[in-house]
């Protein structure tokens, strides 16, 4: 039966059995309140074993902390990270070298040079007085983060000739092993550079057409947005191409990147000679050593890019387009010419003109029009679609193929009708009439750059000599004697040559007129007086 009971705040109905001595007697309960002060001083004794080994375990980890520092710290400072940072550069480059002795201060290292040879492309690689700070924050990422890396120089070589198998032998070791085995194996094997700024460059391409040279470039480079390459600056310095008709240039702003052994140059500006500028950009492949180059040149003096003879000859501003490559096989450029107030003084041909027509007006010619198609490889250069022309004068047409200094053009050469009125046979035998109200002939030029010749100066001579005996003797005397005054100077073979001919003529006709003479007298039968 229940058995109600009441103590304070508290009421508890017990039961117990009918049976039992507890039915008869009240029973008595008491059950006080637990406050929540002493609940909290209960509570807060239990977990202190918990903060101690909180307290502890943070101990033990600024110790280990410290101790990974040291050994990181001691490994930086041993020559195995030199041997892992030397073999890194190797790996990149594809080098074999070394760095001279770090000297450290806290993570800050300095290295007096570093001195690499025997690459496949890169043919030896010298640093001078480097500067840098290894950074500590990359390790999680497994990574060695190499901070502001500076270097006094630098001087590169590069052969970027073709590939010869039988040259080219396996290398010892494997830079990238050679990396891998200088390093413990709980310490990263990848260095991730930061940044890197370069205060002279020298470089040196050896090429199939020759050398490239550059001196005093400076140099910035950081790594992409995106990771996986450099972004690049050059500034400042020159550089020297084996090409003749390739000035030194002063380089101004060079832009590019460096991305999975390809470097895309995005603009180069450079200067030439006293007012040129050069505008390039393109792209090669370091494993492929194919490179491809576009831009153009513009604001050329003739008078400096033309050597001594044909300054002297030429006058203008020229500009053209600009493309050089080598994915043939060997280096070739080509590209569209332009001259702009262009001026042609004391050319042969012109002169020849000049001296038969009695006229000073093809002794200077003033250029309205002048291009050109230009290519060039080793050795040879080609001009096509050539067009010179002088308003109411003259035009001319035609290609020219120079190989090794000798000369091989095609003409049409264009004269205003009246021009070359004054030379028997010029506007009849050798000039035909033809499209744009000119008199046009062929013109071949053959000879050397230095000693120049052409076929125009025989037919004029032939023609005039054809028509001196076609007109009256008084006229064709003073041709005979005018030509070879004036021509002696310049074709005196040429001159010989017509004088024999014309000889010949003169002879032949005495011949003829003996012959017609001894007829006469045979039918007469008279005596021929003597």
């Amino acid at each position: 039966m229940p058995i109600p009971v009441n103590q304070g705040d508290v009421n508890l109905a017990l039961f117990a059995d009918p049976g039992c001595d507890l039915a008869e007697r009240p029973l008595r309960a008491s059950i006080r309140p637990v406050s929540r002060r002493s609940r909290k001083r209960r509570g807060g004794s239990r977990p202190a074993w918990q903060g101690k080994l909180a307290l502890g375990f943070v101990l033990f980890l600024i110790v280990a902390a410290a101790g990974l520092f040291l050994a990181v710290r001691a490994y930086l400072h041993s020559d195995g990270f030199r041997s892992f940072l030397s073999a890194k550069v190797g790996e990149v480059a594809r080098v074999d070298g070394s760095f001279s002795p770090f000297q450290w201060d806290g993570l800050a290292v300095r290295s007096k040079e570093y001195r690499a040879t025997g690459g496949e492309m890169i043919r030896s690689l010298g640093i001078d007085d480097l500067r840098t700070e290894v950074g500590l924050g990359g390790l999680k990422r497994g990574v060695w983060e190499v901070r502001e890396t500076s270097a006094r120089r630098v001087e590169i070589e590069i052969d970027g000739r073709g590939r010869d198998e039988t040259k080219v032998s396996p290398a010892d070791s494997d830079p990238s092993e050679e990396a891998r085995k200088s390093v413990p194996g709980w310490l990263p094997t990848k260095v991730e550079v930061m940044g890197l700024r370069i205060g002279e460059i020298s470089f040196r391409a050896l090429l199939d057409g020759g050398t490239i040279a550059a001196d005093g470039m400076r140099l910035t480079c950081e790594p992409t947005r995106g990771g996986g390459g450099y972004d690049v600056t050059m500034s400042g310095g020159t550089a020297h191409a084996p090409y003749r008709m390739l000035p030194e240039l002063r380089l101004d702003k060079a832009r590019f990147r460096y991305e999975e052994g390809r470097i895309f140059l995005n603009h180069l500006s450079a200067d030439a000679w006293s007012d040129a500028h050069l505008e390039l950009s393109g792209e090669a492949d370091r494993t492929t050593r194919l490179y491809s180059l576009d831009g153009g040149i513009s604001n050329v003096k003739c008078e400096e890019a033309f050597d001594e003879t044909w300054s002297r000859r030429a006058s203008g501003i020229m500009e053209s387009s600009l493309s050089l490559d080598n994915t043939s096989g060997k280096p070739v450029a080509s590209g569209h010419a332009e001259l702009h107030r262009g001026v042609l003084t004391a050319l042969p041909v012109l002169d020849t003109l000049a001296a038969y027509a009695d006229t000073r007006r093809f002794r200077t010619i003033n250029l309205n029009e002048a291009s050109t198609d230009w290519s060039w490889e080793r050795g040879f250069l080609s001009f096509r679609n050539i067009r010179l022309g002088s308003e109411a004068l003259l035009q001319l047409d035609g290609s020219l193929d120079i190989r090794d200094g000798n000369l091989d053009g095609r003409f049409l050469l264009g004269i205003a009708p009246g021009v070359l009125s004054s030379i028997p046979g010029a506007e009849t035998d050798v000039f035909l009439p033809g499209e744009r109200g000119l008199l046009w002939t062929p013109l071949h030029i053959t000879g050397t750059l230095d000693n120049p010749e052409e076929d125009l100066t025989d037919r004029l001579i032939d023609a005039a000599g054809m028509r001196m005996f076609e007109i009256v003797p008084q006229t064709g005397e003073k041709v005979l004697r005018f030509s070879r005054a004036v021509l002696e100077e310049h074709v005196p073979d040429a001159m010989d040559k017509a004088l024999d001919k014309s000889g010949e003529i003169i002879r032949d006709g005495g011949e003829i007129i003996r012959g017609a003479q001894g007829v006469l007298d045979d039918i007469l039968r008279t005596p021929s007086p003597r």
